[in-house]
């Protein structure tokens, strides 16, 4: 027990590292010179029990914080003395409670059933494992009712209406938080983070609503800017409410990781009101299936969806997602710089429609016209297993317009890179990166003109077919690309054509590795390409070519590389390479050639080492 001295009015009471404390006090009067206690704060005392009695903590009028730490055998912070009939609390200038390492508490109090936080603003509940409710006294009335449901709040009181920020973590038997009606008086709520809690299965309980009701508020959590839901596995929904009680008005990040038990994250008719969105990240939840459900029958149906602000989105690990949204629409995302999606499952982003209005049914690309991205600056493709292409041939005008960084790995069945009707939209492409995509055929699809007629047609290019006259009067594209990355990809027998190379005025890095079936960087020309005699690649100033055991030469056919700014080559594990040009090229910053000599002939080595000091 503590001595305090009559007549002394405290305002802070700070205790740590009393290991034999139990109780603050054991008799009422003793608590008279706190009347005007305004912070606790209690540290280390592992033996104590309680903090206040009953009889005595309404009379903490003016306290403002309570911070309790590290008290392993802590069971209530109010303990009931057996003669009271109060079974209210109240707390009226509390604004800042946090509970953290307390292995033993149960609640604020065993035994009572209804406390207020009328001013309460932040909240924090961290390694908790006992914990249920504040109230758990609640246990037994709840239990024996007919829903059995208990809240971390008192269900019916007006626990909290000015609470704004609130995190709990590691609160393993929590199980509910917030009941309907005290979700109505949420709008004050700025921020909220839920970690670790493995038995937590309702966050917003919306379930049984009678929507008729005229008490029911039809907008709800409208101050909410940052949800963050982490290893919350046992999570069945976010929200899922009658469709006239909206929500999340002001939301701009939303974070979920971990949350196995997720199918989706919002009903169709609330992407409406996300008009401050602006980060989207989930990850690593295994069940989750679309970010947006379909729309309802009973929903009113709209042709468009708009995330105004959206800059950033991660759809990260989701084995099962299929699409953002299943309902086809028309999708706007005029903010969006950065898109990032693992799914191996996806099929599209968006489903396409029909003229009719039927879903297309031919092959499936991830981005069709349904989708919007005018300033998309990032993009970010792995592990997508069903991809065979990316885009379709009917983007809108806008769309990818300014991208500039397309990484793309361990898409098995990718085909194809980027089609020729994409290449001149990708002026402001800048880095590509693509590694482990086994069934890559072409990074940069071929196009050429018909020969009977002029007309521009697409065709594929494996390694021996005969082509025709290739368009060669238009504007050579990705003329800001810098870096070009390709490794794992085992059906790629050439990268570039002379006329792709020929636009690469600003390519400074250029890496091949691991691609057993390259033959060659810079393939033959096709018949009737013609080939300026001018400089190729001006600005390379590193290469590097590494376990590409087919490889025969850089290039056979384009004679005249002259390198001014080239630093470093690096070639390794080409077994079979024996000519790198047909004609000496001119490197005068050439600085350092690493070459692996352990693998057939060396003709070629010595040749690049000839090549260096003419230069």
């Amino acid at each position: 027990m503590v001595n305090f001295q009559k007549g002394h009015l405290k305002k802070v009471l700070f205790l740590s590292n009393l290991p034999e404390l139990t109780h603050l006090w054991t008799t009422p009067t003793q608590f008279e010179c706190l009347r005007n206690l305004r912070r606790v704060k209690i540290l280390k005392c592992e033996n104590l029990k309680s903090l206040f009695l009953l009889s005595t903590a309404n009379s903490l009028g003016q306290l403002e914080e309570i911070d309790i730490q590290s008290c392993s055998n802590l069971e209530e912070l109010v303990v009931f003395e057996g003669w009271e009939e109060a079974y209210h609390i109240e707390f009226p200038y509390l604004i800042r409670l946090n509970l953290e390492g307390l292995p033993s508490l149960l609640g604020m109090s065993k035994k009572v059933v209804k406390i207020n936080f009328l001013q309460l603003i932040t909240l924090k509940l961290e390694l908790l494992p006992e914990l249920i409710s504040l109230c758990p006294n609640n246990l037994a009335l709840e239990s024996s009712s007919s829903t059995g449901k208990l809240y971390l709040f008192d269900s019916k009181a007006d626990s909290c209406p000015q609470l704004k920020y609130m995190v709990i973590d590691s609160c393993e038997n929590l199980s509910r938080i917030f009941s309907f009606d005290l979700v109505q008086n949420l709008q004050n709520l700025e921020q909220l983070e839920l970690r670790n809690c493995n038995s937590l299965r309702t966050l917003f309980e919306l379930e049984d609503v009678n929507i008729e009701e005229k008490h029911i508020a039809t907008v709800t959590l409208s101050s909410l800017e940052k949800m963050e839901l982490t290893d919350l596995p046992m999570l069945a929904y976010v929200w899922n409410p009658p469709q006239n009680i909206m929500a999340f008005q002001n939301l701009r990040l939303l974070q979920i990781v971990r949350c196995g038990r997720l199918k989706n994250v919002f009903p169709f008719f609330i992407t409406e009101v996300l008009l401050k969105l602006e980060s989207i990240y989930i990850s690593d939840c295994d069940m989750m299936e679309k970010v947006v459900a379909e729309c309802k029958e009973d929903e009113e149906a709209t042709n468009k969806i708009v995330f105004p602000r959206v800059n950033a989105m991660h759809l990260d690990q989701l084995p099962y997602l299929l699409s953002f949204c299943p309902t086809a629409c028309t999708a706007e995302w005029p903010s969006l710089r950065t898109l990032v999606l693992c799914c191996k499952k996806m099929k599209t982003f968006i489903p396409a429609i029909e003229a009719n209005g039927a879903h297309f049914q031919a092959k499936i690309h991830i981005f069709n016209e349904q989708v919007d991205f005018p300033v998309l600056e990032t993009l970010e493709l792995r592990k997508m297993n069903d991809l065979e292409e990316i885009w379709s041939k009917n983007l809108l005008p806008s769309s990818f317009c300014e991208l500039r960084d397309l990484n793309v790995s361990n898409c098995d069945k990718l085909l194809l890179l980027i089609p020729s009707n994409l290449q001149n939209k990708l002026q402001k492409l800048e880095r590509i990166s693509v590694s482990d995509c086994k069934s890559l055929e072409e990074i940069f699809e071929f196009r050429r003109l018909n020969e009977v007629g002029g007309q521009d047609v697409t065709v594929s290019l494996p390694q021996n077919m005969h082509r025709s006259r290739v368009d060669l009067d238009q504007n050579p594209a990705f003329q800001n690309l810098n870096s070009i990355q390709i490794s794992g990809c085992g059906s790629l027998r050439n990268l570039l054509s002379p006329y792709m190379v020929k636009g690469l005025v600003n390519l400074k890095n250029l890496s091949v590795s691991e691609c057993p079936m390259m033959e060659e960087i810079i393939r033959k020309p096709a018949e009737g390409e013609e080939i300026e005699d001018k400089a190729m690649l001006p600005q390379i100033s590193s290469l590097t070519l590494d376990c590409l055991p087919k490889l025969t030469s850089f290039s056979q056919d384009i004679n005249t590389f002259e390198w001014p700014l080239m630093e470093q080559i690096n070639v390794k594990e080409c077994t079979i390479l024996k000519t790198f040009f047909f004609k000496l090229v001119s490197i005068p910053s050439l600085e350092k050639v690493e070459v692996d000599k352990r693998h057939g002939d060396c003709w070629w080595h010595r040749n690049i080492h000839i090549m260096w000091r003419h230069s």
